[in-house]
């Protein structure tokens, strides 16, 4: 069985692929494949009308699309599908400007002194 891997963005980087079969030997699992290099398995001993599924360790940042490697029927092949999940727009955070900032602590030490000289009776 051969299992290709596709990533939406040709992403170079190779995944851990596993393979389970209905019956028979698997001489080797999990491999890796990476775009252009699939992970090739050997299965030994299978009954006749054998099939394997291919699973893979989802890469982060990434939705997998398995679905056509259920069920693969022996010396068949199969793509993993892998689609980049774009990274949410960033969130504007409201900020004051400097000027805003400077008129606000002057407010605040205002407000401050007149409650210092209010509790210390020196103010009406």
């Amino acid at each position: 069985i051969t299992v290709h891997k596709d990533f939406s963005d040709n992403n170079p980087d190779p995944v851990v692929v596993d393979l389970e079969c209905t019956s028979g030997t698997i001489e080797e699992t999990p491999l890796e494949a990476a775009e252009g290099s699939p992970a090739v398995f050997t299965i030994t001993d299978a009954d006749p009308g054998a099939s394997c599924t291919a699973t893979e360790e989802v890469p982060e940042g990434y939705a997998e699309d398995q679905t056509e490697c259920i069920d693969v029927e022996l010396n068949g092949s199969c793509t993993i599908f892998n689609t980049l999940i774009a990274a949410p727009a960033p969130v504007s955070i409201p900020t004051m400007s400097s000027l805003s900032a400077m008129l606000l602590a002057a407010f605040l030490a205002i407000f401050g002194i007149a409650v210092i000289l209010r509790q210390a009776g020196q103010a009406p």
